[in-house]
């Protein structure tokens, strides 16, 4: 085998595109150790592997072309049937992650048929591309195991140009729903393999798109990275903010003049009632605090102690009228401050004092197969879910500890509520 200037320099760069892909692959792997990877994520992840191959393909079918041996006919073939493999693939993972970004503004009607589009085209070469395997349709071999462009060549051509035109439109179409930064990358993306793509269509024995594939797939990547940096860093933001909203909801100053008024009415007839009311009225005041601390979570226990607090005044005021049972089987997990007290002060206020003669409060801790659960129910006056947001306290404390839960722990709540015959709002945590 013998290698031209151009070849060596073929190998050699697409081995460092190889090379700096599986580095970034790496770096997303172990940064989706530490965040949920989403639909747009995936596509963005699986593309790496696939540049990974797209450029050992290549370096195969270049090496071993003209290499009549048994190894070098089986090596420019596998070379070859990878690389164009890769191309369709690569084009398909970008039309999913643009259509999924389009779906998640709402439009999930055309985006499902712009992926379906995509995704014949993209098995309709496949198919065409095994075809070739057994015949010379996409490309054929000399007697001295060389490569050579078939009769059907153009018709990969023609799924790849229509592959990206079809995104190009929808990128046009729904350009106004992205950001900047998104628009800056889909059209660096775009553009940059269809021009090389092009390029090398016309310009027989180049490598042009190789090159345009993978600087625009790595920029692709670096650009989405520093992107979901931003967004995480405003979330953090977000969720101080309404950490902030949450405490001052909950340090309201008719509650606090009320607690210690009550507690003032013990001291002189009953001291020791006085100094355990103190004792509750410390535990909440310390867990609310602490909802603005550096800490993001808590153990379940020192939350629940900051809801037994509460509860425990409440009781103090409203004697027989309010029964609160609990029934706490776990205790082996960590919940965002200030999780079970606003529920369970949703269902005192707005559940309990409403019922004519009071009511049940139960609070129960558990775990079974699919994670930790706390569940908070009342026999109170109940209410319609859908109609949560129409108070504003009832709003800011549930969408709080909801907003909260699935950004923190990757927990979901669910409501459910019948008039007249209570509440229950069920909090789940994964292992």
């Amino acid at each position: 085998m013998t290698y031209t200037y151009m070849g060596v320099v073929r190998m050699t760069t697409e081995a460092w595109f190889a090379f700096f892909a599986f580095l970034m692959m790496l770096l997303m792997h172990y940064d989706s150790r530490n965040m949920v990877i989403d639909k747009r994520r995936r596509a963005l992840v699986l593309s790496l592997p696939v540049i990974v191959l797209f450029m050992i393909g290549d370096i195969f079918a270049v090496y071993y072309r003209g290499d009549p041996s048994g190894l070098g006919y089986w090596m420019v073939r596998l070379g070859n049937g990878v690389y164009f493999l890769a191309g369709l693939v690569l084009v398909e993972l970008l039309g999913e992650y643009l259509g999924v970004q389009v779906a998640e503004t709402g439009e999930e009607t055309y985006s499902m048929a712009f992926k379906w589009i995509n995704r014949i085209l993209a098995l309709l070469g496949i198919v065409l591309l095994l075809v070739s395997q057994f015949t010379d349709l996409y490309y054929w071999f000399d007697e001295s195991n060389r490569y050579h462009r078939g009769q059907g060549f153009w018709i990969y051509v023609a799924l790849i140009c229509l592959g990206f035109l079809n995104i190009f439109i929808y990128e046009i179409r729904y350009r106004k729903r992205f950001t900047r930064a998104q628009h800056a990358e889909l059209i660096m993306t775009l553009f940059l393999p269809f021009v090389f793509f092009a390029l090398q269509t016309f310009q027989y024995g180049s490598f042009l798109m190789n090159v345009g594939v993978a600087v625009s797939i790595l920029l692709f990547v670096i650009v989405s990275i520093f992107e979901r940096n931003r967004m995480i860093a405003a979330k953090e933001q977000e969720i101080q903010e309404m950490e902030t909203r949450l405490l001052l909801s909950q340090i309201q100053p008719h509650f606090l003049f009320n607690s210690l008024t009550a507690i003032q009415s013990l001291i002189l007839d009953r001291p020791e009632e006085a100094y355990e009311a103190v004792g509750d009225f410390s535990d909440f005041l310390r867990g609310v605090l602490s909802a603005v601390s550096q800490q993001k979570t808590v153990s379940v226990s020192e939350d629940l102690e900051t809801a037994a607090g509460y509860l425990r005044i409440e009781k103090l005021r409203f004697g027989d009228a309010l029964e609160v049972d609990y029934e706490i089987e776990d205790r082996d997990f960590r919940v965002p401050p200030l999780t079970i007290q606003p529920i369970a002060e949703n269902a005192v206020r707005h559940g309990l004092r409403k019922k004519e003669g009071g009511g049940t409060l139960k609070l129960r801790v558990y775990r079974d197969q699919k994670g930790h659960w706390i569940e908070v129910r009342d026999d109170g006056v109940g209410f319609d879910p859908e109609k949560v947001g129409d108070d504003g306290q009832i709003h800011i404390g549930i969408e709080n500890v909801r907003s909260r839960i699935r950004h923190l722990c990757d927990g979901e709540m669910t409501i459910e509520s019948e008039a007249g015959k209570g509440t229950s709002v069920k909090m789940w945590f994964p292992d």
